[in-house]
Protein backbone atom coordinates (compact mmCIF):
# COMPACT_ATOMS: atom_id res chain seq x y z
CA UNK A 1 0.00 0.00 0.00
CA UNK A 2 1.39 3.35 -0.93
CA UNK A 3 1.09 6.30 1.37
CA UNK A 4 0.65 9.76 -0.03
CA UNK A 5 1.79 12.98 1.52
CA UNK A 6 0.03 16.33 1.22
CA UNK A 7 0.38 17.82 -2.28
CA UNK A 8 3.44 19.94 -2.98
CA UNK A 9 3.46 22.97 -5.25
CA UNK A 10 5.98 22.55 -8.06
CA UNK A 11 6.91 24.64 -11.09
CA UNK A 12 6.30 23.01 -14.47
CA UNK A 13 7.77 24.50 -17.61
CA UNK A 14 8.76 23.49 -21.12
CA UNK A 15 12.50 23.95 -21.47
CA UNK A 16 14.23 23.92 -24.86
CA UNK A 17 16.70 21.13 -25.63
CA UNK A 18 19.99 22.98 -25.97
CA UNK A 19 21.86 20.29 -27.99
CA UNK A 20 19.12 20.35 -30.64
CA UNK A 21 19.37 24.14 -30.97
CA UNK A 22 23.17 23.99 -31.16
CA UNK A 23 23.07 21.27 -33.82
CA UNK A 24 20.45 23.10 -35.88
CA UNK A 25 22.36 26.37 -35.63
CA UNK A 26 25.63 24.73 -36.65
CA UNK A 27 23.98 22.99 -39.59
CA UNK A 28 22.36 26.22 -40.79
CA UNK A 29 25.73 27.99 -40.48
CA UNK A 30 27.46 25.35 -42.63
CA UNK A 31 24.68 25.45 -45.26
CA UNK A 32 24.92 29.24 -45.44
CA UNK A 33 28.69 28.92 -45.83
CA UNK A 34 28.17 26.42 -48.67
CA UNK A 35 25.78 28.79 -50.45
CA UNK A 36 28.20 31.69 -50.05
CA UNK A 37 31.12 29.55 -51.28
CA UNK A 38 29.13 28.47 -54.34
CA UNK A 39 28.13 32.03 -55.26
CA UNK A 40 31.64 33.51 -54.93
CA UNK A 41 34.41 32.89 -57.42
CA UNK A 42 37.11 30.71 -55.89
CA UNK A 43 40.78 31.69 -55.99
CA UNK A 44 42.51 29.51 -58.61
CA UNK A 45 45.49 28.96 -56.30
CA UNK A 46 43.50 27.60 -53.37
CA UNK A 47 40.33 26.24 -54.98
CA UNK A 48 36.73 25.81 -53.88
CA UNK A 49 37.28 23.39 -51.00
CA UNK A 50 39.64 25.62 -49.08
CA UNK A 51 37.21 28.53 -49.46
CA UNK A 52 34.34 26.33 -48.28
CA UNK A 53 36.39 24.97 -45.36
CA UNK A 54 37.23 28.47 -44.15
CA UNK A 55 33.70 29.79 -44.57
CA UNK A 56 32.27 26.56 -43.13
CA UNK A 57 34.36 26.91 -39.99
CA UNK A 58 33.19 30.47 -39.43
CA UNK A 59 29.61 29.52 -40.37
CA UNK A 60 29.65 26.62 -37.92
CA UNK A 61 30.84 28.80 -35.04
CA UNK A 62 28.39 31.59 -35.91
CA UNK A 63 25.54 29.07 -36.17
CA UNK A 64 26.41 27.55 -32.80
CA UNK A 65 26.40 31.00 -31.20
CA UNK A 66 23.07 31.95 -32.79
CA UNK A 67 21.54 28.59 -31.80
CA UNK A 68 22.71 29.03 -28.21
CA UNK A 69 21.29 32.58 -28.06
CA UNK A 70 17.92 31.42 -29.42
CA UNK A 71 17.83 28.54 -26.91
CA UNK A 72 18.68 30.90 -24.03
CA UNK A 73 15.95 33.34 -25.09
CA UNK A 74 13.40 30.53 -25.30
CA UNK A 75 14.55 29.19 -21.93
CA UNK A 76 14.05 32.63 -20.36
CA UNK A 77 10.60 32.85 -21.96
CA UNK A 78 9.70 29.38 -20.64
CA UNK A 79 10.85 30.41 -17.16
CA UNK A 80 8.42 33.35 -17.20
CA UNK A 81 5.56 31.14 -18.41
CA UNK A 82 6.17 28.39 -15.84
CA UNK A 83 3.03 27.29 -14.02
CA UNK A 84 2.65 26.25 -10.40
CA UNK A 85 0.79 22.97 -10.04
CA UNK A 86 0.03 20.64 -7.18
CA UNK A 87 1.80 17.29 -7.20
CA UNK A 88 1.45 14.35 -4.84
CA UNK A 89 4.51 12.42 -3.80
CA UNK A 90 4.13 8.63 -3.70
CA UNK A 91 6.24 6.50 -1.44
CA UNK A 92 7.36 3.20 -2.83
CA UNK A 93 10.23 0.97 -3.73
CA UNK A 94 12.56 2.41 -6.37
CA UNK A 95 12.47 0.66 -9.73
CA UNK A 96 15.79 0.77 -11.57
CA UNK A 97 18.70 3.03 -10.89
CA UNK A 98 18.89 5.02 -14.13
CA UNK A 99 17.49 8.45 -14.96
CA UNK A 100 14.09 6.85 -15.72
CA UNK A 101 13.83 5.24 -12.27
CA UNK A 102 10.42 5.57 -10.69
CA UNK A 103 8.73 4.34 -7.51
CA UNK A 104 7.08 0.92 -7.61
CA UNK A 105 3.30 1.35 -7.47
CA UNK A 106 0.55 -0.97 -6.23
CA UNK A 107 -0.31 -1.80 -9.84
CA UNK A 108 3.29 -2.92 -10.45
CA UNK A 109 3.18 -5.12 -7.34
CA UNK A 110 -0.10 -6.72 -8.42
CA UNK A 111 1.31 -7.43 -11.87
CA UNK A 112 4.43 -9.03 -10.39
CA UNK A 113 2.42 -11.13 -7.93
CA UNK A 114 0.05 -12.39 -10.64
CA UNK A 115 2.98 -13.29 -12.93
CA UNK A 116 4.56 -15.59 -10.33
CA UNK A 117 8.26 -16.38 -10.03
CA UNK A 118 8.71 -17.39 -13.69
CA UNK A 119 6.86 -14.32 -14.94
CA UNK A 120 8.89 -12.02 -12.73
CA UNK A 121 12.17 -13.06 -14.34
CA UNK A 122 10.64 -12.85 -17.82
CA UNK A 123 9.30 -9.41 -17.05
CA UNK A 124 12.74 -8.29 -15.90
CA UNK A 125 14.31 -9.41 -19.18
CA UNK A 126 11.99 -8.32 -22.01
CA UNK A 127 14.06 -9.96 -24.76
CA UNK A 128 14.58 -13.19 -22.86
CA UNK A 129 12.74 -16.24 -24.12
CA UNK A 130 12.65 -19.86 -23.06
CA UNK A 131 14.66 -22.61 -24.73
CA UNK A 132 14.25 -22.72 -28.49
CA UNK A 133 11.98 -25.41 -29.90
CA UNK A 134 13.76 -27.93 -32.15
CA UNK A 135 13.15 -27.52 -35.87
CA UNK A 136 12.27 -30.35 -38.24
CA UNK A 137 15.84 -31.54 -38.83
CA UNK A 138 16.81 -31.44 -35.13
CA UNK A 139 15.91 -33.83 -32.35
CA UNK A 140 15.02 -32.77 -28.84
CA UNK A 141 17.81 -33.60 -26.37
Amino acid sequence: MSQTTPPDRVRVRRAPRFPAFLAAGGLVGVVVALVVALTRPADPDTGFWSLFALLGLFGLVAGLVVGAIVALLLDRRAERRAALVEAEREEGLPVGDGPDARPLTERDLERLESAGPAGASAAAEPGAAGPAEPTEGEEAR
